[in-house]
């Protein structure tokens, strides 16, 4: 099967075999692109064999900066995780290896994390949410309502 051709299955829709079938078409998986040019159907090992497809122009990012929503118990949880992992992941016979997120390896940028750049929602804010998204009437409402609860403060983009 070539990258542009499509095979097509066909099976029986009812275990008792009456004759409705339905047909799928199979479609390869598409390349995708990564640092010089290279080309792979998993983005797992693009990123590993080539790096992200800025790597190597002035659109790569050095540093990539981390900030977090959510309590102040996940807030920690996933910091510590994203760097514990961003040194690489072993693999096994079954999950590949993960090359990690560091200067010389990976996405070949550093993870950068600061208290300032998160929003700690307590669990008092996110009931208070919860209730006003129910008695909001439209999208724009709830989305205001969540954002200017007194007990959360986010930094957002206009909401019009």
């Amino acid at each position: 099967m070539t990258a542009n051709s499509a095979e097509v299955i066909r099976f029986p829709v009812r275990p008792d075999n009456e004759t409705g079938r339905i047909e799928v078409d199979y479609l390869s998986e598409p390349f995708l692109l990564f640092a010089d040019a290279g080309l792979h159907v998993d983005p797992k090992s693009g990123i590993d064999r080539y790096g992200p497809r800025s790597y190597g122009t002035s659109l790569h990012p050095k540093n990539v900066r981390v900030g977090i929503i959510g309590t102040a118990e996940l807030s920690e949880t996933a910091q510590t995780w994203m760097a514990r992992n961003a040194v690489g992941v072993a693999g096994d016979e079954t999950n590949r290896s993960f090359p990690g997120f560091a200067p010389d390896r990976g996405f070949f940028s550093s993870l950068s994390f600061d208290d300032g750049w998160n929003a700690t929602v307590s669990l008092d804010s996110r009931e208070a949410g919860c209730a006003r998204l129910l008695c909001c009437p439209g999208s724009d409402d709830t989305m205001k309502a969540l954002v200017t609860d007194g007990s959360v403060t986010l930094r957002t983009a206009d909401l019009n």
